[in-house]
């Protein structure tokens, strides 16, 4: 992949596939003063065309070659996290955990026909917070977990709010979510706070979502 998109990949952090099959990598492309010799990041999104998954794994120089056009990056400011397919929209959604507002702290769609592309939309919403994983219920609604300690609900056609759950959260991170038989949700959140100094007691939460949510 760091052949044919021209640079390395320094913190892949979400990954998701679209109804093709295609895969979708985020790039949050922190850590590299950390390397020697120092790299510099390039945060963005990674696409692997489903027909191009496996052939990335041949040593045949030939074929890289021919996978210029089936792998290609999207750059993305502000340090793009969680990444999801919306299946309602056939589209990629990103949202980031940093940079300047709208750019930075923002979830962007990007329609699945839409690639390759190079450049991005305005925002979907640009004052999210510090987010990190995203998943969307049947009913069309999205939720991001923050930093701050919540998770965002962001419907489709109204503004956002956080989702009000007994207890509290230290650092919510990346979450999934499962539809239930009777069209309820289960809404599963791994809390994991970054300062505590035992983090095998941290936990995996689970909120029950109603139908139509």
């Amino acid at each position: 992949v760091a052949q044919i998109v021209g640079h390395t990949t320094l913190l892949p952090n979400s990954i998701a596939f679209d109804r093709n099959g295609n895969l979708f990598v985020t790039d949050t492309a922190m850590g590299g003063d950390r390397l020697d010799p120092k790299t510099g990041g390039h945060p963005g999104l990674v696409r692997i065309a489903h027909d191009a998954i496996d052939n990335l794994m041949d040593d045949d120089s030939s074929a890289v070659n021919e996978l210029f056009n089936k792998v290609t990056f999207t750059p993305i400011p502000g340090f793009p996290n969680g990444v999801g397919y919306w299946a309602d929209r056939n589209s990629i959604c990103v949202v980031t955990m940093g940079g300047q507002s709208p750019e930075g702290t923002a979830i962007y769609i990007l329609p699945e026909d839409s690639f390759p592309r190079t450049t991005l939309p305005s925002p979907f919403r640009g004052d999210v917070g510090t987010a990190d994983g995203i998943v969307f219920t049947p009913a069309g609604t999205l939720l991001t977990s923050r930093f701050a300690g919540d998770i965002l609900v962001v419907p489709s056609d109204s503004a956002p709010y956080p989702l009000s759950v007994a207890g509290r959260f230290a650092a919510p991170a990346d979450h999934r979510l499962t539809v239930l038989d009777d069209g309820s949700c289960l809404l599963a959140i791994p809390d994991q706070d970054r300062n505590d100094p035992r983090p095998w007691q941290q936990m995996v939460k689970l909120i029950k979502l109603p139908k139509g949510f």
